[in-house]
């Protein structure tokens, strides 16, 4: 299974630089014969029967991603992914020359020493880090392909764009891009409808956007995320059919029924998760997945591919291209039923 199955063309003014006002949404054809359907975000609410689970993820963006200098005079920005311990962090940044031990400095003053290179990188601080640190120092983190896209002389408001509605537990390295086209009031739409609108959460890290490095995609190694799924939720999602809003709302679920989670004191579940899902896996809890276009030969147009083969796939962001839809976090949704 080769990584350039998973590669597709498309024309770099496809790479969305903000969120549309109105979301287009393709709703994903499973046969060869028939094209795509586009719809609205409101069809798409009207589609989901009633008594149905609409799955979302509540985890909060934290602004994680921090300029820093090196001592040898080098700018470029680090993204904190979690700390290990009260002062050691792992991270990511673009540098790869940098030595073990080589000092980096921060815009208020913060020192720390790189300890452990490679993916994720790690790094040491003399004392505990602060939330006002992430507060006043960092930005959110955004990736890199549309910093590059975008033109110097347009305004942003990422604080407010790249979270979603829902934002609830604080953590997350990057938003949950599918739940960034549904607001308060869709959701209080599907409630009214009867559909089962059930919180959990995964704070995204490294493992839901690191590259595939290697040809042959089975040989690539997922990073732990933190999932947490409450009692409630858990009780509310038995015998359900389930709408995933997001390829971490899939990745958790999918780790739940592969028992990574295990359950505290209260009944609540939570753990660590490097579950991988490429073509050939099973799909155990989730019914239908509603993502965003996805970067060619990413793990996540291989999971997209798992769930609804990747023939389809193919045909499906084929179409997507040729029609313009906007690609990646802030681009358009897509919808795909389990094949």
């Amino acid at each position: 299974m080769q990584i350039e199955d998973f590669d597709y063309s498309f024309p770099e003014e496809l790479i969305a630089t903000r969120p549309a006002e109105n979301s287009r949404v393709l709703w994903a054809s499973d046969h060869p014969q028939k094209t795509p359907k586009e719809i609205s975000i409101e069809t798409l609410i009207e589609s989901i029967p009633a008594g149905d689970a609409f799955v979302i993820n509540e985890t909060k963006v934290v602004k994680k991603k921090v300029p820093a200098k090196s001592s040898s005079g080098k700018d470029f920005d680090v993204v904190f992914l979690k700390s290990t311990d009260a002062v050691e962090w792992e991270v990511l940044f673009p540098l790869k020359k940098l030595k073990s031990g080589e000092e980096l400095h921060f815009p208020l003053g913060q020192k720390a020493k790189l300890t452990k290179k490679g993916l994720p990188q790690k790094i040491c601080f003399s004392e505990p880090l602060s939330e006002d640190f992430f507060q006043q120092a960092g930005k959110m983190p955004l990736p890199t392909y549309i910093e590059k896209q975008r033109q110097g002389d347009e305004k942003f408001d990422d604080e407010s764009w790249y979270q979603t509605a829902w934002a609830k537990v604080a953590g997350s390295a990057a938003a949950p891009t599918a739940s960034l086209h549904f607001k308060k009031h869709h959701i209080a739409r599907l409630k009214e409808r009867g559909v089962e609108v059930i919180p959990l959460c995964l704070h995204v890290g490294l493992g839901t956007f690191q590259p595939i490095q290697t040809k042959d995609i089975r040989e690539h190694q997922m990073h732990k995320e933190e999932i947490f799924i409450s009692r409630d939720s858990v009780e509310k999602l038995k015998g359900k059919k389930i709408w995933a809003l997001g390829t971490t709302v899939v990745r958790s679920l999918e780790s739940f029924a592969n028992g990574y989670l295990k359950e505290d004191a209260s009944g609540n579940l939570e753990g660590e998760s490097d579950l991988y899902i490429y073509p050939g896996y099973k799909f155990r809890m989730v019914d239908h997945m509603l993502t965003n276009f996805h970067q060619p030969k990413s793990s996540l147009i291989a999971m997209v591919a798992a769930f609804a083969g990747l023939e389809t796939v193919k045909r499906n962001y084929a179409w997507a291209v040729e029609n313009r839809f906007r690609l990646f976090s802030y681009g358009d949704l897509s919808v795909w039923s389990r094949q």
